[in-house]
């Protein structure tokens, strides 16, 4: 029994277990423009069906979101020569 107490309502932890991944080796980033958000849906289905055993993150941002980190945020630059309406970030990771 790992808590202990009044129906839940109060109570002592007597125990936890915790189980903890190994850090990947490697670690590989795409940063994409993408033309359209139907576009960004076919990316990731594509992505999650090609990567999906290493695919770690994906996620996507549009123009006016780049726009305003790159107005707040000193010092970063959009990592692209040319602009998009939408952008995608994907990560994979394996040992």
């Amino acid at each position: 029994q790992l808590f202990i107490g009044s129906e839940g309502t109060l109570g002592v932890i007597t125990g936890v277990s915790l189980a903890l991944p190994k850090l990947p080796s490697s670690v590989q980033l795409a940063y994409l423009a993408v033309d359209s958000y139907e576009s960004v849906l076919t990316v990731y289905k594509e992505a999650r069906g090609h990567l999906a055993e290493i695919l770690s993150a994906v996620e996507f941002l549009d123009d006016q979101a780049l726009d305003l980190t790159l107005e707040h945020l000193h010092g970063a630059r959009n990592p692209l020569e040319s602009r998009a309406p939408f952008y995608m970030l994907i990560e994979v990771s394996g040992s």
